[in-house]
């Protein structure tokens, strides 16, 4: 009896996340089918299959790559650490209980190169395919997200991939 009640209660968990999966991917067509020009980061995201989780773990990344962009420094504390002094300084502290959930790249204090920017989003899109992290940052330019990041991470790309250029 047990058995059987945990396992129904796991089938509605599993429920429960499709429905709010489901009513993300509405909310993005209802966004995208606006002005389709207007939202290619939107059809990415659309058209990728990429979770509410996933496109937050992606802003994340590219507003702290950003940060380092306008060489803002970037340190990890342990939990509970962050004063209101550290809040108010122009650098970046983050918990350490936040980096496990990314690349540690991504918390170097430089700016990645293409080729680490593109392991980065790898990792964090759990693909193998660099071209979908090509499109992916094409897409965020496109929508206006990023611009000057973006604009000098394409533009070192040394594969040659067409990027941002006028």
């Amino acid at each position: 009896m047990e058995n059987e009640i945990k396992k129904l209660r796991d089938e509605i968990n599993q429920l429960q996340n499709k429905i709010q999966n489901l009513q993300y991917k509405i909310h993005l067509l209802y966004v995208s089918k606006q002005a389709r020009e207007i939202h290619p980061y939107v059809e990415f995201l659309l058209g990728f299959d990429i979770t509410e989780q996933k496109k937050e773990k992606i802003e994340f990344a590219l507003e702290l790559l950003s940060n380092k962009y306008y060489r803002r420094n970037v340190f990890v504390l342990e939990d509970n650490k962050l004063t209101e002094e550290m809040e108010n300084s122009n650098d970046i502290y983050i918990t350490k209980s936040i980096t496990e959930a990314y690349p540690q790249k991504l918390f170097e204090n430089k700016l990645p190169s293409y080729t680490e920017v593109v392991d980065i989003f790898l990792e964090i899109l759990d693909t193998k395919n660099k071209k979908i992290v090509f499109d992916l940052l094409w897409s965020v330019y496109k929508e206006g997200m990023f611009e000057n990041l973006l604009m000098h991470v394409l533009i070192t790309n040394p594969n040659g991939e067409s990027g941002p250029k006028g």
